[in-house]
């Protein structure tokens, strides 16, 4: 449970974070592939569609479903969906990857969600600064650069 508050609570910063989005259909987009799109409801024969567009590549797609299974608490197909989405390294499901490790605790996770992150911003381009955003400051709390901010392999 605390995990689920956890993830979440990082969920709510992105979107402060991202918050200066003007609006237009690709910062929206963007935005809800960083965070995943909690605020979508979708039925079961939805999910299958989705499913199917996620493994096609479909970045929104991928961010749904995951939203999905987090949503139902159904936490092996939320951490399945998000492995998927982060072995096609796309970089907004690799930070949300890197949350979620951070967020279950132990070194090896750690070092790990860090690695993601450090592979997930040299994926970017120079247009996707809300994103860039997000994985520097996910960066910069996991190395303990943000004072009273719990880190997670500080230092790498």
């Amino acid at each position: 449970m605390k995990n689920l508050a956890l993830i979440a609570g990082g969920a709510l910063t992105i979107f402060t974070l991202a918050g200066c989005c003007n609006g237009t259909k690709a910062c929206i987009e963007e935005n809800s592939e960083i965070a995943g799109s909690s605020s979508e409801k979708i039925s079961e024969d939805e999910l299958r569609g989705l499913e199917r567009a996620a493994m096609s590549g479909d970045r929104h797609a991928q961010a749904l479903v995951e939203s999905y299974y987090l949503q139902k608490r159904d936490l092996t197909s939320y951490e399945e969906w998000l492995e998927r989405g982060a072995s096609r390294h796309d970089p907004a499901a690799m930070q949300r990857l890197s949350s979620y490790l951070a967020s279950s605790g132990g070194e090896a996770n750690c070092d790990r969600a860090i690695g993601l992150l450090n592979h997930a911003r040299q994926l970017t381009s120079e247009r996707q600064t809300a994103l860039r955003d997000v994985i520097d400051m996910d960066l910069r709390v996991l190395r303990g650069q943000i004072e009273g901010a719990p880190s997670c392999g500080a230092g790498k």
